[in-house]
């Protein structure tokens, strides 16, 4: 299975065209392109569903008829050629594995990520939310709801963004504390497998939140891209 989501952040240019900041670079998207990369966006689907996901997203996708069936052809075409030029680019990434599970594991260990300061729109969206759960004005425009252990994370991955590392000092840790014994033992393999489910699941959480931008992806897997 192969997951894809989108790399960077959306702006415009002063004659209003469409962008994304990524990588340190700005890179210019134009016709599917943009669908693609902002069906992608806080995201991740499999790359499979993606033509669905897209058209779908472009209003084309409960269409009938032979020439509609050509039409979402071509459109799948293009949107499959839009995904390998957006992953030679650097703009999407993708994570294989057994499972839908597996593969994003896979991928938030190819990326660094940037805590991302929600725009007015997802604020007041969030400030709504709030207010129908019960919360005060004040917490309520504080942003997208987080527990305690999502903002202690997140204060982490504003210090390091690399989420590969960010696991490794985990296990460090864990290895400092455990016994020499019982790092010979199975459990010890099960309990490091634990603590990376559990820190890439609260990484998803915050990603899902829109409170994490996957800023760039490393090299060796910009590389190897079109997977």
């Amino acid at each position: 299975m192969q997951i894809l989501s989108a790399v960077g952040k959306k702006t415009m240019d002063k004659k209003g065209r469409f962008m994304v900041e990524a990588s340190g670079g700005e890179y210019y998207l134009v016709n599917m392109e943009v669908y693609v990369w902002s069906a992608l966006l806080w995201n991740f689907v499999d790359r499979n569903d993606l033509d669905g996901y897209v058209l779908s997203l472009m209003g084309q996708a409960g269409r009938h008829g032979d020439d509609d069936w050509l039409q979402r052809s071509v459109k799948s075409s293009e949107i499959q050629y839009c995904v390998s030029r957006l992953l030679r680019r650097g703009l999407l990434v993708c994570g294989e594995g057994e499972c839908a599970e597996k593969a994003v594991a896979d991928l938030l260990l190819k990326v660094f990520v940037i805590p991302n300061r929600l725009p007015l729109s997802l604020r007041f969206r969030a400030f709504c939310m709030g207010i129908s759960h019960g919360f005060s004005v004040r917490g309520a425009f504080t942003g997208m709801i987080m527990n305690e252990n999502e903002k202690l994370l997140l204060g982490k991955l504003e210090r390091s963004g690399n989420i590969s590392l960010q696991l490794d000092d985990l296990y460090r840790v864990l290895e400092e504390n455990a016994k020499w014994s019982f790092r010979m033992l199975p459990e010890y393999q099960e309990l490091r497998e634990t603590i990376k489910l559990d820190f890439l699941l609260s990484v998803v959480q915050l990603y899902k939140k829109k409170r994490l931008t996957i800023q760039c992806v490393q090299e060796c897997s910009v590389s190897e891209a079109v997977c």
